[in-house]
């Protein structure tokens, strides 16, 4: 996980949607914010490759909320 936020720190741009970070069985999904900050907002145990739509929905569900939240 170090590593992966390590790599991160570079990264300048905003995203309009959630990206994903694996680790074995564990995927978070989260997204970037002004001011260099990482919003976690779904977290799953998954074994496949892809990641269920309704997943996805309730990370970008989550995100919309968290941005109207913050007045983004």
């Amino acid at each position: 996980m170090l590593s992966f936020l390590s790599r991160l720190r570079d990264y300048k741009g905003i995203e309009n949607e959630p990206r994903e970070f694996q680790c074995k069985l564990t995927r978070l999904l989260w997204f970037f914010m002004k001011g260099r900050r990482i919003v976690a907002v779904h977290g799953i145990r998954n074994k496949g490759q892809t990641i269920a739509l309704r997943d996805l929905d309730a990370a970008r569900e989550r995100m919309r909320d968290w941005q109207e939240r913050m007045k983004l």
